[in-house]
């Protein structure tokens, strides 16, 4: 019984075993493709992040003392701000 399913469908068989096999590689490769759009993303975030805080020590650096005591004051949670 086997052996005539194998003999009269073994081609039809062997075609959708290989139709399976690339939905499988397909779905998998998409899979790998999308991890690597995700890391390049939260690289480029990290980047933007980091230029962000350059900018804002550049900023507080070129500050006198009672320049960064007044910046610092907005973000007191008591109001004491000068």
């Amino acid at each position: 019984m086997i052996a005539w399913l194998i003999a009269n469908f073994g081609g039809y068989l062997a075609m959708a075993g290989a139709a399976l096999a690339a939905l499988a590689a397909i779905y998998f490769k998409g899979r790998s493709d999308k991890g690597a759009a995700v890391e390049s993303d939260r690289a480029d975030e990290r980047i933007a992040t980091m230029e962000a805080a350059k900018e804002v020590d550049d900023e507080v650096g070129n500050m006198d003392a009672d320049g960064v005591d007044t910046r610092l004051a907005q973000w007191m949670r008591d109001g004491s701000g000068r």
